[in-house]
């Protein structure tokens, strides 16, 4: 039924992995990945756990950087070691890839108010999730890196050419891991 899909918003992941309340299950980015449908995945959304209302945070999540999305979702920065955490769930499940992959990621930020001066920007937390991924990766599985943040046209731009690039020269996939 698909041709491709661009996966912008992944978030949900963290859900998953640190107890949030997006928790979409053990196999979030798996479909495509089985199915051999080319897919460019973009880390929106990584860098924070979605936990419920702000008055209901613990003294812990209260403690890191955290605002309020809206009355029902706080957003929660999760830091290096969380992120590196997260880099690897991705990688184990883009690595069983039998179709075309790759991963786009702007440098500049993962969510709206996580870039330069945003509440939740941590850079360095970012980075992590990056060399992380470079780390454990199928060397055949491209990390594209644009120097921009994630809400900018010039990187949805970006993403979106390298989708169709991937749809129009696909090359075959290493035997999954």
């Amino acid at each position: 039924v698909f041709a491709g899909i661009l996966d912008l918003t992944t978030a949900e992941l963290t859900s998953h992995l640190f107890g949030g309340i997006a928790d979409p299950g053990p196999h979030r980015l798996e479909g495509a990945a089985a199915q051999g449908v080319p897919q460019v995945v973009v880390p929106g959304g990584l860098g924070f756990v979605t936990r419920g209302p702000i008055e209901g945070l613990s003294e812990e999540d209260h403690g890191r950087k955290h605002y309020a999305q809206n009355m029902l979702f706080t957003h929660v920065r999760l830091n290096a070691s969380e992120m590196r955490q997260v880099a690897e769930a991705v990688t184990e499940k883009l690595n069983k890839c039998v179709g075309p992959v790759a991963v786009a990621i702007p440098k500049l930020g993962f969510s709206r108010k996580d870039g330069p001066g945003g509440i939740i920007d941590d850079p360095k937390a970012n980075a992590a999730f990056t060399a992380t991924l470079r780390e454990r990766l199928r060397s055949d599985i491209p990390i594209q890196e644009k120097n921009a943040h994630i809400a900018d046209p010039a990187f949805i731009q970006f993403a979106c050419r390298l989708l169709l690039d991937l749809m129009e020269n696909p090359t075959p996939a290493e035997e999954p891991k």
